[in-house]
């Protein structure tokens, strides 16, 4: 498509740009308009893209390892610059959330770590106990727990809620109908 002198001035401009995305965004020619495109749903793009995640997977180590050692190369040889003291004032405030993170993380691999997370943060909630643990420790234990608490028993509780739903529903509705009576100054 060639836009011409005659049509980047007045009404035309607009539509030459749609005309030109058209052809840009599909290859074909300006009959094709963009609502014609065949987009993906949500579920079909979030299929296409566990796929594409699933196939880069194995990857990835291979490629931290490369950018590793790229890293290290440009850093030998002088062409970046790093500032070590900045760093290690950034690493050292940030350690006990990498150790929690580390540990959480060590947790999902390991079944003894999550039970030793569970004496931990029970043993870490009474005052009169000190396990004298790393702060990042203790909080990737609160981490983990916290995992188990939101999915495992809430899940469940919610699970039975929807279960007995219709048990409640009548007293639901009396709740609602005495709130609105409140509320209109009927009672």
């Amino acid at each position: 498509m060639v836009i011409t002198a005659g049509e980047t001035t007045g009404e035309g401009q607009f539509q030459s740009v749609l005309d030109f995305l058209n052809e840009v965004l599909t290859g074909k020619d300006k009959e094709t308009k963009i609502e014609e495109l065949d987009v993906p749903t949500t579920k079909e793009f979030e299929e296409q893209l566990t796929n594409l995640l699933d196939q880069v997977k194995p990857f990835v180590p291979y490629l931290a390892a490369l950018g590793s050692w790229k890293l290290f190369t440009l850093v030998k040889d002088g062409k970046i610059k790093i500032n070590w003291d900045g760093f290690a004032g950034g690493a050292i405030a940030f350690a006990p959330i990498i150790t929690a993170i580390a540990w959480y993380l060590f947790t999902k691999i390991n079944t003894t770590a999550k039970v030793l997370s569970f004496g931990i943060a029970g043993a870490e909630v009474v005052p009169t106990i000190d396990l004298n643990l790393p702060q990042g420790i203790n909080l990737g234990a609160f981490f983990s727990v916290g995992d188990v608490v939101l999915f495992d028993i809430m899940g469940g509780i919610m699970a039975r809620l929807s279960e007995e739903k219709g048990k409640y529903e009548n007293l639901f509705g009396e709740l609602n109908k005495f709130a609105e009576g409140l509320l209109n100054g009927d009672q």
